[in-house]
């Protein structure tokens, strides 16, 4: 029964998120919007605040025995994946592709590797979670 609990909350944490991006690259399309960065779906700066307000709220995660401060602090880090996930999805539909073609080959190279380096980051939280979400589940027991 664990594994299908396990595989069901895998498979909404990688298809879900892939949808909302669609949907925000869409609209990133119509409207850049304030903050933004040539090049960038949104600003590093936020991109970078995103990932440690992910961080620290598994750090809270982490440092909790209380199982409904738990519970809640795993729904925020859920939502706040699923926020960081939209904003990647935006920095590619939101015309990064068009921008780099006005771009030298050094400033497309670092912006591929900003991306990598979140795209890590986001990987990173997303492991995290479903081991703090397994480990709930062995508590629970």
């Amino acid at each position: 029964m664990k594994k299908y609990v396990f595989t069901g909350v895998m498979a909404a944490l990688l298809t879900l998120p892939l949808v909302h991006a669609q949907q925000e690259a869409s609209s990133n399309q119509q409207d850049a919007g304030p903050g933004m960065k040539q090049g960038m779906g949104m600003d590093q700066d936020d991109m970078q605040q995103r990932m440690q307000a992910m961080q620290g709220t598994m750090q809270q995660l982490h440092n909790t025995q209380d199982p409904k401060q738990r519970q809640q602090l795993m729904r925020e880090h859920m939502q706040q994946m699923q926020q960081m996930h939209q904003s990647m999805g935006g920095m590619m539909g939101g015309g990064m592709g068009q921008n780099m073609q006005n771009m030298d080959s050094k400033q497309c190279q670092e912006m591929m590797q900003q991306r990598m380096n979140m795209m890590q980051g986001m990987h990173q939280q997303m492991m995290e979670h479903m081991q703090a979400l397994q480990d709930m589940q062995n508590d629970s027991e």
